[in-house]
């Protein structure tokens, strides 16, 4: 997984339980940067983030992340999930995810289910679940 970094702040915009989804977003006069999080199985983070790195968490943080998550260990990984990193100021959270997708727009959208226009938004960053992304590799 190849890390995502931003000095922006980022803040925890919205969680919705029903589907599962984490949403943190950065919000100018001129863009928003939305980092959303899908299948989210297990939360660890602060609700605000002063610059922002997102990377793959070390073995014994994985390690630790399948006991917290309460995950079979398959081949060392969590099945059907990803761990992420996320690093500010120093301090390491982590959230236990399907998916991670980071995109950028001028208009913003209000939330995550108000998406309106997907044209104007702009992808910057995809990581998929290893299932997912074998899954993606095989139907190209």
């Amino acid at each position: 997984m190849e890390a995502f970094s931003s000095t922006q702040r980022f803040r925890m915009w919205e969680y919705i339980v029903s589907h599962s989804t984490l949403l943190l977003r950065h919000r100018s006069d001129f863009t928003t940067v939305d980092i959303i999080f899908s299948g989210v199985d297990y939360l660890e983070i602060p609700d605000m983030f002063n610059g922002l790195i997102i990377d793959a968490p070390n073995a014994q943080e994985e390690e630790r992340l399948l006991v917290r998550a309460n995950k079979r260990e398959e081949n060392g990984r969590l099945p059907n999930y990803r761990s992420y990193l996320l690093l500010t100021e120093g301090r390491r959270f982590f959230v236990v995810a399907a998916s991670c997708v980071i995109c950028e727009s001028e208009a913003g959208i209000q939330g995550l289910l108000d998406w309106g226009d997907r044209s104007q938004i702009n992808i910057i960053y995809t990581s998929l679940n290893p299932s997912a992304e074998a899954y993606q590799s095989q139907n190209q």
